[in-house]
């Protein structure tokens, strides 16, 4: 097993991505990335972390039903490079889970 990677930067350009994706603006984004940030290093200190395609795919598909709030699901699976079609099953998966009353 080699040395372990430092992701903090990583997360950092990960996470100030994902608010200028949510169209947060530069000069917020990124105070916002290195607070979020260092809340997760914190968080993971001393820890090893695996993610799972399930875990990711779990919070992938959250996000997506909370963009269909504001967008169309042709915009939402062009930047998720998914299908509208996939989208749309997502959304209403999500719809399912949560209830009837919590709608995009």
């Amino acid at each position: 097993m080699g040395k372990p990677k430092l992701v903090g930067e990583d997360i950092e350009k990960v996470v100030q991505s994902a608010f200028q994706g949510a169209e947060i603006p530069l000069a917020t984004a990124i105070p916002l990335a290195r607070l979020a940030t260092h809340a997760i290093c914190e968080y993971l200190i001393g820890t090893r972390v695996t993610f799972g395609k399930s875990e990711v795919k779990k919070y992938r598909d959250r996000a997506i039903y909370e963009a269909a709030k504001t967008g169309n699901s042709a915009e939402i699976a062009k930047v998720e490079n998914l299908t509208d079609v996939r989208i749309r099953q997502i959304i209403k998966k999500e719809r399912q889970q949560r209830g009837k009353n919590d709608r995009p």
